[in-house]
């Protein structure tokens, strides 16, 4: 019962505090409206906090991390017999702040979100997950009466999220995939647990004083680690992979020896098992009918199923047919089809088409169909301004084509990319003579450009304030060192068109941009840039992928989006050394306050102009130190070793004047 509901219920005056035996309760009493924002006591005036990583040094607002605690009502330590910290009580002092065991986030308002014990809060892959919130989330759905959450290991992720459930009297009706379906409306998908354990809570492992012993459940319950028998690949399959591999077509020579009737159920069960296990589902079972991103089949997973297709029958299916709304009926017949050698059907026709007969609440959405109708209008302009030649467009389209290119800056961009393209100096690098043409004003200890490798496989990353500004940035510091350098580049027109530019970059496709999923020009260049920094190469990489946005509706400070786990996957293959940087500033307020009402309309219509607007001005970053892969390859997974990346990149500003 949270505090509105006590104070409705009691009718009396609740004050929400934050507290622990080593120090007084943490609380804001002149702020009783506070009551509305749940897991929060409002800004502490008691006592200071920070959000801090295990070292406690302070993370970003909005990241999770320790609650740290100083004051005067803060016990200053333990009373020990021998005057030395305990096991359990060592560096929970740090510089006077108390480690307080708890995570949660501060707001920039100085709110502090309370996000549950640390023990109690998981890590998959490089999001944590309060465990506490999944059991708010699996309490309220039809039929539960009891439930408790628990980490389960992964091999891929690190751990997973199952639930034990004890269902009402009368609900025994109530079965996994409802729950499950409830829960996919509360929480984020890599919330939801891949399994629900319906089981009578007298088995459920308990402490001396009755408290339900999380860390234990998993054990009690016998729950198994999840193995992913298809691990998470990024490489497409050689075109000779027949001759190569043809051990990987069994299930097609399998096959010859099924009845033509039976091999459409032949097909779905294999897919059904295979899917099941890239997306650790457990037991639960999957409706052929329902769209297989309710179940997790994101972006990357895309790709890794069409490379198990490949393994397993030999076809290779456009990734766009992989769509996120698909579903396993209509993937099944996607492999008939291709193993007889039948013609697809229009994956467009496919997308839209299986949504009108039957649920699906994100198809269905005002929000979805709104922003399909941006992205139609973002590529015609797209095409227009870029791809259309003028002896092709009418009086009006020409006109409109030359307003929206002087409107936006595009023309000024382009104009300078030429300039500085055909115009070198003797002796500059195609970088030097950008950053010339910039004009910037550079702050920074530039004794920390020999951290960069001069040779070996090296990633260099980034936050990204800005835009294009700090990507001519890394480009040239990085080019001082070495010429073999990459970065990926997403623009809106062919602005790569210069060979000098387009032999450093790894080109993404521009819808990426507009839906976050991933397509064969993008994988084609994420095999590119592993096999470049595998061959000894330097890839600059900026992981949130996208500028910093503020969360503050009126533009207030920016952050990085979260990181893509990519950078980590790279590192990782490649055993690459870490070069980061961090870049003070952000884009005007204007800009950011647009971008929070539309993203992906700024970067069509005010992106460049913003660029434009930083020529010639002053741009402070901190080069850090090198990270060799021998520090990195600690890290268990690409999510731990993404946070740890942020973490470090994000503490050069404080070294920032």
């Amino acid at each position: 019962m949270d505090a509105l509901a006590l104070q409705k219920t009691f009718g009396c005056t609740i004050l929400s505090t934050f507290g622990l035996t080593e120090c007084s309760p943490i609380c804001s009493p002149s702020l009783p409206w506070q009551l509305e924002v749940q897991n929060t006591v409002g800004p502490a005036i008691s006592a200071s906090i920070k959000i801090a990583d295990h070292q406690g040094h302070p993370i970003p607002y909005g990241e999770i991390g320790e609650i740290f605690v100083k004051g005067p009502g803060v016990t200053p330590g333990y009373e020990e017999a021998d005057n030395s910290p305990s096991d359990e009580n060592k560096d929970t002092f740090i510089d006077g702040w108390l480690r307080t065991g708890d995570l949660g986030t501060m707001a920039t308002s100085g709110f502090v979100f309370h996000k549950g014990r640390k023990k109690e809060v998981l890590k998959r892959g490089g999001k944590q997950i309060s465990l506490h919130e999944v059991d708010e989330a699996i309490r309220n759905c039809h039929g539960v009466d009891i439930c408790l959450s628990f980490g389960v290991p992964n091999d891929f992720w690190g751990e997973e999220v199952a639930c034990a459930v004890v269902l009402k009297s009368g609900a025994e009706n109530t079965n996994v995939d409802q729950i499950i379906q409830e829960a996919r409306k509360r929480l984020d998908d890599y919330k939801v647990p891949r399994q629900i354990l319906l089981v009578d809570h007298s088995k459920w492992p308990k402490s001396k004083t009755g408290k339900y012993k999380r860390h234990l459940m998993a054990a009690a319950l016998n729950v198994q680690a999840v193995d992913l028998s298809v691990p998470l690949s990024l490489k497409s399959a050689p075109q000779n992979a027949i001759q190569a591999r043809p051990a990987h077509s069994r299930l097609r020579q399998v096959l010859t020896s099924i009845p033509d009737d039976q091999q459409d159920k032949y097909i779905e069960e294999q897919l059904t098992e295979t899917i099941g296990k890239m997306l650790q589902l457990g037991g639960t079972a999957v409706d052929p009918d329902c769209p297989l991103e309710r179940y997790g089949l994101d972006s990357l997973r895309r790709v890794e199923l069409r490379n198990w297709l490949w393994e397993e029958f030999q076809i290779e299916p456009p990734i766009d047919q992989l769509h996120g709304g698909i579903c396993m009926m209509e993937l099944a017949q996607l492999v008939s089809r291709a193993i007889s050698g039948a013609a697809p059907e229009n994956s467009d026709y496919q997308a839209t088409s299986h949504v009108a007969h039957r649920s699906n609440p994100r198809a269905e959405s005002v929000s979805k169909s709104s922003r399909k109708a941006q992205h139609a209008l973002i590529i015609k302009l797209r095409n227009l301004v870029y791809l259309s030649h003028d002896d092709q467009l009418n009086f009006f389209e020409r006109l409109l084509k030359q307003a929206i290119r002087r409107a936006t800056g595009i023309a000024s961009v382009e104009n300078m990319i030429y300039d500085y393209c055909t115009n070198r100096n003797p002796d500059e690098t195609i970088h030097h003579a950008c950053l010339r043409r910039l004009k910037l004003k550079l702050n920074f200890n530039q004794s920390g450009i020999n951290n960069i490798p001069s040779t070996g496989p090296a990633v260099i990353i980034a936050n990204h304030p800005f835009g294009l500004i700090e990507t001519a940035i890394v480009r040239y510091l990085v080019s001082l060192r070495r010429p073999d350098l990459k970065n990926f580049s997403a623009s809106f027109g062919d602005i790569n068109r210069f060979p000098e530019r387009a032999e450093h970059m790894l080109p993404l496709d521009f819808q990426s941009i507009l839906t976050g999923d991933l397509t064969e020009k993008d994988v084609k260049s994420m095999n590119l840039a592993i096999s470049h920094v595998k061959q000894g190469g330097a890839l600059i990489i900026f992981p949130a992928g996208f500028i910093s946005v503020s969360d503050n509706l009126l533009g207030g400070k920016v952050e990085d989006r979260e990181w893509k786990l990519f950078a980590a996957k790279v590192i990782k293959e490649c055993q690459a050394t870490v070069v980061p940087i961090y870049f003070a500033g952000q884009n005007s307020r204007l800009f950011n306050m647009i971008s929070r009402w539309n993203a992906t309309s700024i970067m069509g219509l005010f992106f460049f102009r913003e660029q434009l607007s930083k020529i010639g001005s002053s741009v402070n970053f901190q080069i850090g130190s090198s990270i060799s892969y021998e520090q990195l390859k600690l890290f268990p997974d690409y999510g731990s070793l993404t946070l740890h990346l942020r973490a470090v990149t994000y503490q050069l500003k404080e070294n920032i004047k």
